[in-house]
């Protein structure tokens, strides 16, 4: 049923399109508006959490017909977020099965032009990244021997929708409609790409959309050359005037509402720094073994961001902290604190200064031993005000009940 519809559609569009505005009385119309888009509904499983939606143009008929499902977390339009889409190629001989972003949101950022494109390319790697610890778990090893990294060829004419359509594919399949499978084998490819797709809009460790979406934060992608780093040395004390007049005052910690953002840049430019060095000291050995733990299933939150190696293969743990400018001191949760004392001789923090402009890294290892040998001090920031009664901190649970 939706191989033949598929091809229905190939076969008749030519002439629908011809007649120019979309007719809702039309065979062509009804098979991408609601055939369709009922097909796949009757192929996935929980259909109440997704929304299945054809078109078949605005006013104007498109070149080529989609139908897509949006996951209701994530979003109800083409136009924002990602979802899976089925699209036909202009020429009409190729269907397309993708999960990818809608374009409108990037060229609203943007505007329709060079920098949107860049910005939906950067965005598709990003996400690609992202998505690394939920492939095994979700696509077969046959399905990703078919899987494309590259975009699939849709559009005829430069500048198109559908060009716009192509750059956004974070993962696709490409299906010669002459020659379409048969309706078993197309719904196991969708029923894998249905599987991934709602674990990307489940999983923690996919950044909210808008992280992709918007504007960049200017960090070379990559760097130029190699980020310099150099070994810590304490800053000098605040002076201070005897009675508190105009003597310097030490320059205010930048913070920013895009720090989540900041801290992930940070720790991506100190992972690729890392297998850059592994393998230019003749380790890529180790350098594949290099782990961020952001994006790591099994092992998210030990107490630091990267585990890495010297050339000698010795564990290096490196916490990460990063800034749009310059770095005077640090916030470390408890769990980081712990590990720096626990893990001392393996236990550096890597301060990435300047991220968007001319990033630097300054390695501060062993971090405890610095406050042990009086050399920096490291003090309560914040204090846990309870909201329990005093009586009930004090209750002695046994265990056992």
């Amino acid at each position: 049923m939706f191989n033949q519809t598929i091809k229905q559609v190939a076969q008749g569009w030519p002439n629908y399109l011809a007649t120019r505005k979309v007719d809702s009385s039309s065979t062509m119309h009804k098979l991408v508006k609601e055939a369709l888009p009922d097909l796949l509904r009757d192929w996935s499983p929980s259909p109440e959490l997704y929304t299945f939606f054809g078109s078949d143009g605005l006013g104007n008929i498109t070149r080529a017909p989609w139908f897509a499902v949006f996951h209701k977390d994530l979003t109800d339009t083409a136009q924002d977020g990602y979802y899976i889409v089925y699209l036909i190629s202009e020429d009409l001989k190729r269907l397309v099965l993708e999960i990818g972003f809608g374009y409108t949101q990037f060229k609203n950022q943007y505007g329709d032009n060079r920098n949107m494109l860049n910005a939906i390319d950067l965005a598709v790697a990003q996400m690609r990244n992202s998505c690394a610890s939920l492939i095994d778990g979700n696509i077969s090893e046959s399905l990703r021997a078919r899987v494309n990294s590259e975009p699939i060829q849709l559009s005829r004419t430069k500048g198109s929708i559908h060009e716009k359509y192509e750059r956004c594919g974070i993962f696709s399949i490409s299906y010669p409609i002459d020659t379409l499978p048969k309706d078993d084998s197309l719904k196991a490819d969708y029923s894998e790409f249905l599987r991934l797709y709602t674990a990307m809009a489940d999983s923690p460790l996919i950044p909210d959309v808008s992280d992709f979406v918007e504007e960049p934060l200017g960090i070379p992608n990559p760097p130029p050359g190699d980020v310099p780093i150099n070994d810590f040395n304490p800053h000098p004390p605040i002076e201070r005037t005897p009675r508190g007049g105009n003597g310097k005052s030490r320059p205010p910690q930048r913070r920013s509402k895009d720090s989540e953002k900041i801290g992930r840049l940070g720790e991506e430019l100190v992972f690729d720094e890392e297998k850059k060095r592994l393998i230019k000291a003749g380790r890529p050995d180790l350098a594949d073994k290099v782990i961020w733990h952001r994006y790591h299933q099994e092992n998210r939150t030990p107490g630091w961001d990267i585990t890495s190696f010297s050339p000698e293969g010795n564990e290096v743990l490196i916490e990460v902290k990063a800034s749009v400018g310059s770095i005077y001191s640090i916030n470390l949760t408890p769990n980081e604190w712990d590990q720096a004392q626990l893990k001392s001789s393996k236990f550096v923090i890597y301060l990435v200064e300047n991220l968007t402009k001319n990033p630097s890294i300054t390695r501060l290892s062993d971090p405890a031993k610095y406050v042990e040998d009086g050399k920096l001090r490291i003090r309560c920031s914040e204090f846990e005000l309870s909201l329990r009664t005093q009586e009930s901190e004090n209750v002695v649970v046994d265990p056992h009940v």
